[in-house]
């Protein structure tokens, strides 16, 4: 079955730190809630959004609606069951099949263009560097 999925490329931008974000997800309003979900209880480090307000965004004003964060969708890639089945996809952040590989190739050249890997941006350059989109060493 040729089914086509789209995964995502996404920059969430905490407003008032001017700290940017890119990430890849196939599900954006749950993801959306995820990282609003990570950012409230302070817990983890599983993004660099979520290790901002761990560390302390000294914009929080402790709402659970995080309205100082804003999300938006920069690419989208195309895959399908077939692709995915082919290239021996597994689901998660670990997998590293070819169409994965695509995925964060794709992540990667809008985390270069822009900039979110240094100075108050959120991206780590571990990232890139080994083409992981679990995330490195911060």
């Amino acid at each position: 079955e040729k089914q086509p999925l789209k995964w995502f490329i996404y920059c969430l931008e905490c407003l008032p730190c001017q700290a940017q974000y890119i990430g890849s997800t196939t599900n954006i309003p749950a993801r959306w809630k995820n990282h609003k979900s990570t950012a409230n209880t302070r817990k983890g480090s599983s993004s660099g959004i979520a290790k901002h307000f761990t560390e302390g965004c000294p914009h929080d004003q402790g709402d659970t609606s995080k309205m100082q964060l804003r999300i938006y969708l920069v690419d989208f890639m195309l895959t399908s069951t077939q692709a995915l089945t082919l290239a021996g996809h597994e689901p998660g952040p670990q997998c590293r099949c070819s169409e994965c590989a695509r995925l964060k190739a794709v992540e990667d050249d809008w985390i270069c263009k822009m900039g979110t890997f240094s100075g108050r941006h959120l991206n780590s350059r571990n990232e890139i560097k080994s083409k992981s989109r679990v995330n490195a060493q911060w």
